[in-house]
């Protein structure tokens, strides 16, 4: 909802007492005080000129952050098992990330520089455009999915879960491995990592299982295995 004021939207809460979700497409109605619904389980905020944002209630599953100036996010609660970052261009740090979280979108956010220890139920992992992410936590054994996309700091990435089913890796300059990549993928797709010294064998994983080309995702290439050369 496209709220004119603050005062509007808390006036809208107010009458809500009991709101599930809720959408606020013009993040500059919100203040640092305002006090979201102990009910509410699913948030999205677009448009927030906010550096500080409000308390998050105990309650949310779901939280998305769109366009956002915001220089540090308030505590995530234990409940919460789904982040989305996406273009927020102050943020430089992400809180510790709650042990329910399942998936973690974080898109053209900039200044990130690193994760905190990755949760131990995390499905599925995806980070675009993080020219400062340096270093990545260990990931979980219940990983499934993992797409990494122009984070041309990053150097290496700990060994790969035997879960993981889904590997993409697109315009990470100085990545120079990929350790552990399991045998039973059922996507995997690498393109323009130059540095990459073990290409070769992941090619071979390539010829020996049966592995699909199309990923379905927008930010996928159509080539399943490219070198820079």
């Amino acid at each position: 909802m496209h709220f004119q004021s603050s005062e509007a939207l808390t006036a809208y809460l107010l009458n809500n007492p009991k709101l599930t979700k809720l959408v606020i497409a013009n993040g500059a109605a919100l203040t640092s005080q305002t006090v979201l619904p102990n009910t509410l389980t699913e948030l999205l905020i677009y448009n927030c000129p906010l550096a500080n944002l409000p308390a998050l209630p105990n309650s949310l599953k779901s939280l998305g952050i769109y366009d956002s100036q915001a220089l540090a996010l308030p505590p995530l609660p234990n409940s919460l098992s789904r982040l989305v970052l996406y273009n927020c261009l102050q943020l430089a740090d992400v809180p510790e990330l709650p042990g329910k979280l399942t998936l973690l979108l974080v898109y053209n956010c900039p200044n990130v520089s690193s994760l905190s220890e990755l949760p131990c139920l995390l499905q599925s992992l995806e980070i675009c455009n993080g020219p400062k992410l340096t270093t990545l936590a260990a990931f979980p054994d219940s990983l499934t999915r993992l797409v990494i996309y122009d984070c041309n700091a990053l150097v290496n990435l700990h060994t790969m879960p035997k879960s993981l089913k889904h590997l993409g890796v697109f315009n990470c300059a100085a990545l120079a491995n990929l350790q552990g990549v399991p045998d039973n993928l059922t996507d995997l797709a690498i393109h323009n990592c130059p540095a990459l010294t073990n290409l070769h064998e992941l090619r071979n994983k390539l010829s020996g299982g049966s592995y699909i080309t199309e990923w379905g995702y927008s930010i996928a290439p159509p080539a399943l295995v490219s070198e820079s050369n």
